[in-house]
């Protein structure tokens, strides 16, 4: 990415000014959103040693940077659209995501903890509508262009 592109976390902002400083560990995520958002555009950009290192020690125990890496093999990460953060702790997302050419949606709430002055993924709860989407040609779009799906990557 380049210093003028916008951030893949959606945030509207330039990735330099978003997540770039974090992916480069010049700075940590403020807040469990920042690192929700760091964690996204880190798996965009197949930075997996970035989501290694953000997930809680615990979790650290179970997983490796090549499981993270063989897991998102062939996926790539198209729109992040962040539905709460009601709790200082907590994150409701979805992520939309393209493997073999056919479009899935993450739908989770993340838990985060700080550890050692730090905000880490513990864990998160999957919800139901997770899984394959089948989006219609005058659909928008779930790559988040706002165009119609027919329009966009449906062609």
């Amino acid at each position: 990415m380049n210093a003028t592109s916008e951030c893949p976390c959606k945030s509207g902002q330039l990735f330099d000014l978003c997540c770039k400083p974090f992916l480069d560990r010049t700075t940590y995520p403020p807040s469990p959103e920042q690192l929700m958002r760091s964690r996204y555009s880190a798996y965009q950009q197949s930075d997996y040693q970035y989501i290694y290192d953000t997930y809680a020690k615990e979790q650290q125990k179970a997983i490796s940077v090549k499981e993270i890496s063989k897991s998102s093999a062939g996926s790539s990460w198209l729109n992040l659209i962040i539905i709460n953060t009601f709790e200082t702790d907590k994150v409701e997302f979805k992520a939309i995501y393209k493997e073999a050419k056919q479009f899935f949606m993450l739908h989770e709430n993340s838990t985060f903890l700080k550890e050692d002055g730090f905000w880490r993924y513990r864990d998160g709860i999957i919800f139901e509508d997770s899984g394959l989407l089948k989006p219609g040609r005058n659909d928008n779009c779930p790559c988040g262009s706002g165009k119609k799906f027919k329009k966009c990557c449906g062609r």
